[in-house]
């Protein structure tokens, strides 16, 4: 039964990985942001903007306007195999597309 306990939020800590979200701030600018577990890789999430940023620009390129990269860790629960990592990085782009 502990083990139960100790695995459901763990899985559920290492799944919250949110698709980018997307908003327009003008004339082919846009800004994009996405969120992970503390557990996620810092070069998924931005890979996953870059790629975003790409479908968005249609494969035309874009230039980065400001980007930033927001780690948040916090060590939560202790177990037998050690602490466990609670938290979320959040990653941010902000982008203009090439005409």
């Amino acid at each position: 039964m502990k083990k139960i306990i100790f695995i459901v939020p763990l899985l559920l800590v290492g799944c919250v990985q949110l698709i980018p979200t997307v908003k327009k701030t003008g004339e082919n600018t846009y800004f994009l942001k996405t969120n992970g577990s503390a557990l996620a890789s810092p070069n998924r999430l931005t890979n996953k903007l870059n790629k975003k940023a790409d479908t968005l620009c249609k494969g035309k390129g874009y230039e980065k306007l400001s980007d930033d990269l927001s780690l948040k860790k916090s060590m939560a629960y202790t177990t037998q195999a050690g602490p466990v990592p609670v938290g979320q990085i959040t990653a941010t782009l902000n982008i203009k597309c090439n005409d």
